[in-house]
């Protein structure tokens, strides 16, 4: 018997794909040397939210008024990040910016989240200790990786289900929007 919980998501942020293979490299890292394999199937995303549907339809705009919309939170976000550190935080990896993600950027994310029907979720399935940084693992830490930095990448809304039984938990992401973010280098 299942139990089934719908109508959850997060809304973060993807890098380009090279950097997102330095994240999933360092979780399969961390799953080699013993950690629990659920840390290799999560997008890798740097979470800004963990959202439910307040129970109306989801009102996600077409892809261009999507782009627009995300132009606030785009600014509120530094236009380089740069990783070089985990950060331990409720018993799992986390793979950091400097500079930090500033309150604003979570502020922003929750605003674009209510225009579009979503309610900010805060319990403990789903800790603030998520926001801000990439998972990289839970009981093991993965060596971090020479430091690396990168300006574009496309603020992404996934809707989550989960179905458990007595014996096991699956997680299924599914991608409802994706905003891309082209910035102009500096240096």
């Amino acid at each position: 018997m299942y139990q089934e919980k719908k109508d959850l998501f997060v809304l973060g942020f993807v890098p380009e794909k090279n950097i997102t293979k330095i994240i999933y490299d360092m979780r399969t890292e961390a799953f080699r040397l013993g950690d629990t394999p659920d840390v290799l199937g999560l997008p890798a995303a740097c979470v800004l939210g963990f959202f439910a549907n307040k129970g109306g339809d989801l009102k996600l705009p077409k892809r261009q008024a999507l782009v627009s919309q995300c132009a606030t939170l785009f600014d509120a976000i530094p236009e380089k990040l740069s990783f070089a550190r985990l950060e331990t935080r409720a018993g799992c990896q986390f793979l950091v910016p400097e500079p930090k993600i500033p309150n604003k950027a979570f502020e922003v994310a929750e605003t674009l989240a209510e225009s579009w029907g979503l309610g900010r979720v805060s319990s403990l399935d789903y800790p603030s200790a998520w926001l801000g940084g990439f998972f990289v693992g839970k009981a093991v830490t993965p060596m971090v990786p020479m430091a690396f930095s990168f300006y574009h990448f496309a603020i992404v809304l996934y809707e989550i289900e989960t179905c458990q039984d007595s014996a096991t938990v699956s997680i299924h992401w599914t991608e409802c929007a994706r905003a891309p973010r082209k910035a102009l280098k500096n240096d």
